[in-house]
């Protein structure tokens, strides 16, 4: 139910119309694009560069009969062409990299019609920082990873996009962190891992990673953002919530 909300909070944001052309940037398992696509009448373009995601993004199509609506591809966003009406983008700016950000503005704004609404949804720092410290992080769980600040998810805009609307999520992410690792532990008292794949060191490390970043979240170091860009649209924006 959380995740079904979420995805609709993030249409409505869009103010998507049947018949829109959107795109999924970093669409993941595709979920997100199948919802869009069923319940919004939307046509979605997703693009990611995991092979297996995609894999699976497309079996997803079929089942639910969504292939006039859904097109998954296989390839780095930065190589994409077309224009569209909405861009979205879930979960995929933490692992661009402070120095390609300007970049993914870049892509942002010359896919995006006049007019056109963005939505970016991210975990962000407190403070602006070059290089991410948080070692643990990178070693085991997103190499390369960058957490932009708030004040990046503006500056990089400028001259692109309306920044239309910001909201902070960061404390649900952490009762929705506390809700994982308890799933988390009824897997593993389950057995539903492979104790030759996945030991008791992967098992603690994945615990403190939940917990760790929960405490993040409770301490307000890091927070969860959904910010709404716009592209030469003259009509006021009110926000929904």
């Amino acid at each position: 139910m959380f995740q079904v909300n979420k995805m609709n909070l993030i249409a409505r944001k869009l103010q998507l119309e049947p018949g829109m052309t959107v795109v999924d940037l970093g669409c993941g398992w595709g979920t997100l694009s199948c919802f869009l696509a069923s319940n919004y009448g939307v046509k979605v373009t997703g693009v990611n560069i995991s092979t297996e995601q995609v894999k699976f993004a497309r079996e997803l199509v079929a089942q639910r009969g969504l292939e006039n609506q859904v097109t998954f591809i296989l390839d780095d966003y930065r190589n994409l062409s077309g224009k569209f009406d909405r861009l979205v983008a879930v979960g995929l700016l933490e692992h661009v990299g402070l120095m390609n950000m300007p970049e993914f503005f870049d892509v942002a704004h010359q896919v995006l019609k006049p007019g056109g609404l963005a939505l970016v949804h991210c975990i962000t720092s407190g403070k602006t920082v070059h290089v991410q410290v948080d070692r643990f992080i990178q070693k085991y769980i997103f190499p390369n990873g960058y957490l932009p600040s708030p004040k990046l998810l503006v500056k990089y805009a400028e001259s692109k996009f309306v920044v239309e609307d910001m909201q902070n999520f960061g404390v649900d992410y952490m009762r929705t962190l506390h809700v994982w690792h308890k799933r988390f532990k009824a897997c593993v008292a389950k057995g539903v891992f492979d104790p030759e794949k996945q030991d008791e060191t992967f098992v603690r490390m994945w615990e403190f990673y939940l917990l760790y970043s929960a405490s993040g979240f409770k301490a307000r170091i890091i927070h969860l953002y959904q910010v709404v860009y716009s592209k030469k649209r003259p009509e006021i924006y009110i926000a929904p919530r």
